[in-house]
């Protein structure tokens, strides 16, 4: 037989190196826009969300601006009552049959107060753009609690209350009680509080009364 020629190995293709991806031109950084004057709209939520004490306004601050349904009423109430014979220091009253009325006016008879509306908020936009707030202004609304002197020195604590220190754990463990709920702690040691003698209590007023001696002396040095 024949010899059969052997067949060549078949030659290695070459292999492509990886295309380099071109290199990206940096990035220019965009220039920085000039800052603009900030609202009057949103200088007022600032205003509202600035921090203040609470129970507290600012006297120098610009009136609120009012709402058509607003100028309507202080123009109108005092026909208002006399027409549907209402009793004047009845607000509620007054207010709700002044909001029926304005609901069942017609757009043309609104206008004149929402034009006022319109004035009264472009005044308050004006102002607004010149108020800073000043809190050393600040006034304390009526029957607001003051704000409480972290140096201020601590209140004289009761017989009662050096009492419950003392036997708080002793109430709970005897009485079995669910140490979470305050209220019941609170409630059984009244309960074994009021059922103690003078003599028994005598310890614990004692201590009221050294204590409150403190009070009133580190009171004097705190008023001077």
């Amino acid at each position: 037989m024949a010899n059969t020629p052997k067949k060549s190995p078949m030659k290695a293709t070459p292999k492509k190196s990886p295309a380099k991806s071109p290199k990206k031109s940096p990035k220019k950084s965009p220039k920085p826009t000039p800052k603009k004057s900030p609202s009057p709209k949103k200088v007022e939520k600032a205003i509202k969300k600035e921090p203040k004490a609470k129970g507290t306004k600012d006297p120098n601050a610009p009136k609120k601006a009012m709402s058509g349904y607003m100028f309507f009423i202080n123009d109108n109430r005092a026909k208002i009552i006399k027409d549907y014979n209402i009793d004047g220091s009845k607000v509620a009253d007054v207010s709700k049959k002044a909001g029926e009325l304005w609901g069942k006016m017609t757009d043309a008879q609104k206008k004149p107060y929402q034009d006022k509306a319109e004035k009264d908020k472009l005044r308050l936009e004006k102002e607004l753009k010149s108020y800073v707030p000043d809190p050393s202004q600040f006034i304390t609304k009526k029957g607001a609690k003051p704000a409480k002197d972290p140096n201020a020195p601590k209140r004289a604590t009761t017989g009662y209350f050096f009492f419950m220190g003392d036997n708080r754990e002793k109430i709970i463990k005897d009485h079995n009680l669910d140490a979470s709920k305050v209220a019941d702690v609170a409630k059984k040691a009244g309960e074994v509080w009021g059922k103690m003698t003078e003599a028994e209590k005598k310890p614990y007023m004692d201590k009221a009364a050294a204590d409150k001696t403190r009070y009133e002396r580190e009171m004097a040095a705190y008023s001077a």
